[in-house]
């Protein structure tokens, strides 16, 4: 496996397909079976970012598959798979009072779209190593010091 592709699919197999399962179906048994009271409606949107965030994460991974980075980690595709499902509980509870607009849906994904590229950005950052030196070190290269303890004087007590 080289550096830029991702990594496999495999261990995403069961976390997508329990937070589909979580999140869709504790939607629908919201919508279904529950008054629209406030607790109901705080467990609807958690549930609505598991749906959402189970069901990007294989898009994600085929993003990222497509169009490879260096350090790509499951923690960023599960991070940015997070930033889907608030996105869509974000959207969600902003139609509750019907604030929705598209200039305020593309301001908001903007706004995500650059989180996350700050935060890849200082990722690689940190990433970045000095070249390894060819030669190995030894003593003959150390610095010397330039102290002579025989020209000063003993400290007076």
């Amino acid at each position: 496996m080289s550096e830029t592709s991702p990594p496999p699919f495999r261990p995403l197999l069961l976390p997508t397909l329990l937070l589909i399962l979580a999140g869709w179906g504790g939607v629908s048994l919201i919508v279904l079976y529950t008054p629209p009271t406030a607790g109901w409606r705080w467990l609807f949107f958690f549930c609505w970012v598991l749906a959402w965030s189970g069901s990007a994460l294989p898009l994600l991974y085929l993003i990222h598959r497509l169009f490879p980075s260096a350090g790509m980690d499951l923690s960023i595709l599960g991070r940015q798979a997070l930033w889907v499902g608030l996105y869509g509980a974000l959207l969600a509870w902003l139609q509750l009072g019907r604030m929705v607009n598209l200039p305020l849906a593309l301001e908001i994904a903007t706004l995500l779209l650059a989180v996350e590229w700050l935060l890849r950005w200082r990722e690689q950052a940190r990433r970045v190593t000095p070249p390894p030196t060819t030669e190995p070190p030894t003593t003959e290269n150390a610095p010397t010091s330039t102290v002579n303890n025989e020209s000063h004087p003993p400290l007076a007590e």
